[in-house]
């Protein structure tokens, strides 16, 4: 898992389907619409562990989400078993941190930092060890 991710995120989903890179993202994968009244279609990719977001109708990709998979590897190095700070040991310093909080309706919300290049970590609310990377526009 060491290709910049990033780099995916603003194409739109013929050009990605170029990619060797991306179709081994998405292992096989083929979109699906959710919700017909969302404005987005989706690939989810079990054996990547990751979910990536396309706006419908400019089929441009919006954000990949990488889940903690079985190995608990990630990608930009990081790993399940990181904390913040080993996390910012990494990826430098955020450009904004956002703590565990109470949300109406949602409850609570996980912590997570944001770094350059719309890179986004999630940690848990319980261990504070990473459970999500995202990658964004």
């Amino acid at each position: 898992m060491s290709h910049s991710y990033e780099c995916f995120v603003g194409n739109t989903y013929q050009t990605l389907l170029k990619d060797a890179s991306f179709l081994s993202l998405i292992g096989g994968n083929v979109p699906e619409i959710v919700d017909e009244s969302l404005d987005s279609f989706y690939i989810v990719s079990d054996s990547s562990k990751a979910e990536l977001i396309f706006n419908k109708h400019t089929q441009i990709l919006e954000v990949i989400i990488f889940k903690k998979s079985a190995d608990g590897h990630f990608p930009k190095s990081l790993n399940s078993h990181m904390d913040a700070d080993e996390v910012r040991s990494i990826l430098g310093n955020p450009i904004e941190i956002v703590q565990a909080r109470k949300l109406p309706v949602l409850g609570m919300v996980p912590p997570f930092d944001k770094f350059e290049g719309n890179v986004e970590v999630t940690y848990s609310i319980d261990t504070g060890l990473v459970e999500e990377v995202r990658f964004g526009s």
